[in-house]
């Protein structure tokens, strides 16, 4: 009888301490706050600062990559002589002026006509708005800082005359000129007659100019073509204005 009674209280303890062992609610409220904690903690505190630092790897990547730009930009300007530079901008300036005066305009090219024996049948220019180089048409805009005096002229004379006139037509005009519809018609008696429309381009100068120094870089000195054509023309404009 004993042995059974110590039996039955050593299995009650048992049964004790399992019921000591069960979670109750109060046991878990600790762990629920904690965890909560650590979620806000994660939300607002850390995935930020992760974020964070992931735009500046992102910012300080792009911030080497602009140096460098700068350098290189810096070693390629600094490689321009800046003597000759300003002596092309000058001419350019020049020949592509501020304002182009229609009177100026006329007079190269009616000279070329009268000292091709060329006598004048229709000149009427004036003042147009340009497409842009990028294609953009400006006459839209009605802002854009590219113009050009534009209009139809004709000639008429002997045949070899003409044809001379037009060889020499970009020669002989110290602006930047460009003809467009150029017709050429039989007169009779070996007299023919050049049609064409012509426009001779300026800029307008800007106020404010913004420029960017991370776009790619492009030494004008690379267009030795067009640096020639300029001096050229800034020559003659030099030598009519000593005259």
């Amino acid at each position: 009888m004993e042995k059974q009674s110590n039996i039955r209280r050593e299995i009650e303890g048992i049964d004790e301490k399992i019921k000591g062992t069960k979670l109750k609610v109060k046991d878990l409220i600790v762990p629920i706050i904690v965890a909560i904690i650590l979620i806000f903690v994660a939300i607002f505190v850390f995935i930020p600062m992760l974020r964070n630092a992931i735009d500046l790897r992102a910012e300080l990547t792009e911030i080497k990559r602009k140096q460098e730009q700068m350098l290189s930009l810096r070693e390629a300007v600094n490689g321009i002589d800046e003597g000759v530079m300003l002596a092309d901008l000058t001419d350019a300036k020049s020949v592509i002026p501020k304002t182009l005066k229609v009177s100026n305009f006329l007079y190269y090219i009616d000279e070329l006509a009268y000292e091709k024996n060329l006598s004048s049948e229709v000149i009427s220019v004036g003042d147009v708005n340009v497409t842009s180089p990028r294609g953009e048409d400006s006459a839209s805009k009605g802002d854009s800082k590219y113009k050009g005096v534009n209009g139809p002229l004709a000639y008429s004379g002997k045949l070899q005359d003409v044809l001379s006139f037009l060889d020499s037509f970009y020669t002989s005009s110290p602006y930047i000129v460009s003809p467009e519809n150029i017709t050429l018609e039989s007169r009779g008696d070996n007299r023919w007659e050049v049609e064409l429309n012509l426009t001779g381009y300026y800029i307008l100068e800007e106020e404010n100019v913004i420029v960017n120094l991370y776009k790619p870089f492009k030494a004008y000195t690379d267009y030795s073509d067009v640096v020639g054509i300029f001096r050229e023309k800034a020559l003659r404009l030099a030598g009519d204005t000593d005259l």
